[in-house]
């Protein structure tokens, strides 16, 4: 009974920043409207998703959102540790992660962004190695993700987008309306 208690207290964590990992791959997040300089503002939120594969990834409910415009750190979120709730413990099992990212100001969580065609990016999902207990330094570290680039369309694009098509819908109802008319 005490191994199993002792098994069980070892939830699996992983460490959830890429400002801690200094060695290549680069591991920052970039904005691609502004010629890939390294994403900022509170309104970003980064979510990690886990699994044992690729299609079982769920979205962690702990996020952590990114630095304010005035960082030296830009293109990283404050993050912390995560708690991989149902993942083995078992040191040497791979859990497969990916890190999204979504306009907070837009959607209230991942769930809504990915159901209102909101995602702004993802990485590519990598493998994280369970570490020993304790964890020796940086063992907890997320070190095969690689940074990513986001597109999101600025608001003046959607906007004209939505006229656009608005115009379009009227033209062809007037155009049908002429046609009745003869």
């Amino acid at each position: 009974m005490f191994l199993v208690a002792l098994v069980t207290s070892h939830a699996q964590t992983v460490n959830f920043n890429n400002n801690i990992l200094t060695s290549p791959p680069d591991r920052l997040v970039r904005d691609g409207r502004t010629g890939l300089s390294g994403l900022v503002g509170q309104n970003y939120t980064a979510v990690l998703l886990y699994g044992t594969s690729d299609s079982s990834l769920t979205a962690h409910t702990q996020t952590a959102l990114f630095r304010v415009p005035t960082t030296a750190s830009p293109g990283t979120w404050s993050g912390g540790t995560r708690t991989l709730t149902g993942m083995s413990s078992t040191p040497g099992s791979v859990v497969r992660l990916q890190v999204a990212v979504f306009n907070n100001t837009q959607f209230a969580n991942y769930a809504a962004a990915l159901a209102g065609g909101g995602i702004a990016g993802q990485s590519m999902v990598f493998d994280y190695t369970i570490p020993s207990q304790p964890p020796a330094p940086g063992s907890d570290s997320m070190v095969n993700f690689s940074g990513f680039v986001v597109y999101m369309p600025e608001p003046s694009v959607i906007a004209l987008g939505l006229i656009g098509t608005g115009a379009l819908f009227v033209l062809r109802r007037r155009k049908h309306s002429a046609s009745a008319i003869q």
